[in-house]
């Protein structure tokens, strides 16, 4: 009974282990920006895209110009389009990866049959999350 609760233990810290490894990644993913700035990026986001896509308002075409003018980078409204539209896809790209591998580990982690086992798994989250952070930078 013992060494059966103490395996359930394990399997429990390792999921919360995997799911805080996750977050993190989600935060470095995004800089660490508050859940408003990450509500805003959609936002620039889907103006971004459909700017670029010649479907935007003239609405979305004068915010974004507003915006690259008060940034003063020396960059077209079509510029910062790009940029915006560039880094959504970026961080989209990175937060599936991350949602995949974190779902794959929180299943593996219910067919582990051991201890070592389910270590390593988080071992191995761990690599495979800084890799995954690293190509998407």
């Amino acid at each position: 009974f013992i060494d059966e609760t103490l395996f359930n233990y394990e399997k429990t810290a390792a999921a919360t282990k995997i799911k805080s490894i996750a977050e993190l990644a989600r935060e470095k993913a995004a800089d660490g920006a508050s859940m408003y700035t990450l509500t805003n990026w959609a936002t620039k986001a889907a103006r971004a895209v459909r700017v670029l896509s010649q479907v935007g308002t003239t609405e979305d075409e004068e915010i974004l110009t507003l915006e690259a003018q008060r940034r003063n980078l020396g960059e077209s409204a079509q510029d910062l389009a790009l940029k915006q539209a560039t880094k959504a896809k970026r961080l989209a790209d990175t937060n599936v990866i991350i949602d995949a591998i974190e779902k794959k580990a929180l299943t593996a982690i219910k067919e582990q049959t051991s201890i070592p086992a389910i270590q390593q798994l988080v071992d191995n989250f761990k690599l495979q999350a800084a890799a995954e952070l690293n190509n998407n930078q």
